[in-house]
């Protein structure tokens, strides 16, 4: 197989992973927190940089006071984990496993940056 059969091969198993077309896989959501930020335009950072971005990018985005209070930023740190604790002890979500997500999420950047994506 060429480069690029390689790319394509790799960018069918993303999609159908994803769930447009194939299995839809919960955990992917949490990948993406980790490969690029909440309005989905960058790609730049480290992983776990990146995470922190969109997790401070979501709470802004799901408070609009944390603009004006940046104290709710870590209110929300607290209060977003807590309430997916919540939904996965009464069964409304399945438990995430950070280290699989994280390990997985690299595979996904790469590919994105191989394909541009993001530019």
């Amino acid at each position: 197989m060429s480069k690029d059969d390689d790319l394509a091969l790799m960018l069918l198993k993303d999609i159908l992973d994803g769930g447009n077309f194939g299995a839809n896989n919960d955990q992917r959501y949490v990948e993406s927190l980790f490969i690029t930020d909440y309005e989905r335009k960058n790609i730049g950072h480290k992983r776990l940089v990146q995470f922190i971005r969109t997790m401070n990018s979501m709470i802004k985005d799901k408070w609009p006071q944390a603009q004006k209070f940046p104290i709710l930023i870590i209110i929300g740190w607290i209060y977003f984990p807590c309430r997916r604790i919540k939904k996965i002890c009464t069964k409304e979500k399945a438990p995430i496993h950070l280290k699989q997500v994280f390990s997985e999420s690299k595979d996904r950047k790469e590919l994105y940056e191989k394909i541009e994506i993001y530019k």
